[in-house]
């Protein structure tokens, strides 16, 4: 629905490690050391070995993959072109891509004070 802002660096989140994951019946939630939080309500990817996985948050029966990133680092981060899509590269050589969608609110981070919704 919206674009990652110009002002919000993706790089900001290199170095943060994962230390908890919350599922809802709508909503994922990645906790890290810090006071970072990344919720996501829509599709999402991961990538390992080079082979995406497409996912939605919805319906919730199972783990998705998502526990593997558990106390991992964010080793890079970056978004599309669109400022749509984020592409976060964990420590554990695998990827998760939060995919924005045109129609509705589908991920947001919150990150020293700034709440950025995509």
């Amino acid at each position: 629905m919206y674009i990652i802002p110009n002002t919000f660096d993706p790089k900001s989140l290199i170095g943060e490690i994962l230390v908890m994951i919350c599922f809802n019946s709508n909503q994922i939630t990645l906790h890290f050391e810090t006071s970072t939080m990344i919720t996501f309500e829509g599709e999402f990817i991961i990538e390992v070995n080079n082979i995406e996985k497409l996912h939605n948050v919805y319906p919730l029966g199972d783990d998705k993959g998502l526990l593997a990133f558990i106390e991992t680092e964010i080793k890079d981060s970056y978004t599309d072109e669109a400022r749509k899509n984020l592409k976060i590269k964990f420590s554990n050589n695998s990827n998760l891509i939060l995919v924005g969608n045109d129609e509705y609110e589908s991920y947001m981070i919150n990150k020293d004070g700034a709440k950025i919704i995509v």
